[in-house]
């Protein structure tokens, strides 16, 4: 991504939802090898928490969101035995940050 910041910016330029699966699961542009280097990832979607990255769907209750790296390598936010975009109320183009 073009940016002449420096810094994490960089890192985290532009960082959205760009795709929401038939689960309704969300997919951002956010490659893991691009954010393993923050110390705290605290995932917030339109200003709202999500919680630390996980590793696994277990590893929350059922019910609850959680943010995790898919298999594409890309960071996604789902819901345990849910639809994330339905219980979160997120559409493509929504805002995502890393604290």
């Amino acid at each position: 991504m073009p940016s002449h910041s420096r810094g994490r910016s960089i890192l985290l330029a532009m960082p959205l939802i760009t795709l929401l699966s038939d689960f309704g699961n969300a997919t951002t542009n956010l490659l893991y090898d691009r954010i393993k280097s923050l110390r705290t990832k605290v995932v917030r979607i339109k200003g709202k928490s999500v919680g630390a990255l996980k590793r696994t769907y277990h590893d929350v209750a059922p019910g609850k969101p959680l943010a995790l790296i898919g298999s594409s390598g890309l960071l996604e936010v789902a819901v345990r035995d849910g639809a994330a975009a339905e219980r979160l109320k997120i559409k493509v183009g929504d805002s995502v940050s890393l604290q």
